[in-house]
């Protein structure tokens, strides 16, 4: 695995649900070509802000992500996405969470901060 998009920082209304992406590229060694991951197993976690860096997500933080494929020209892209509001994977206070993302690839399983939620009240 070579690498996780930059960290990313949105913000939105508790009531909305909305997909949290972040693109992931991994490449073979002595290859030129980017790894196909969408069979990698690829969850989230969302931390309140106070608590991470200094408490990483535990067994129970995590929730299972889904892949989406973007292909423009010859190059394709692999985004990572996870439905985060009251209709979708994970639902969160009003508050302000440090994202987080594990993809399980035989090149390794990373772990990383790729991001900050604000979610806002009414």
């Amino acid at each position: 695995m070579t690498g996780l998009q930059a960290v990313t920082t949105r913000t939105w209304n508790i009531l909305s649900t909305e997909p949290w992406y972040t693109q992931v590229t991994a490449q073979v060694p002595g290859s030129s070509s980017p790894q196909n991951v969408t069979s990698d197993t690829v969850k989230f976690a969302f931390k309140p802000a106070g608590e991470a860096p200094n408490t990483p997500p535990g067994g129970s933080d995590w929730a299972a992500g889904t892949w989406t494929t973007v292909t423009q020209g010859s190059n394709t892209a692999y985004l990572a996405s996870i439905e985060v509001g009251p209709s979708g994977s994970v639902t969160l206070a009003a508050g302000d969470y440090v994202v987080w993302i594990y993809v399980a690839d035989s090149l390794g399983d990373p772990v990383a901060q790729v991001g900050t939620l604000t979610i806002t009240a009414l």
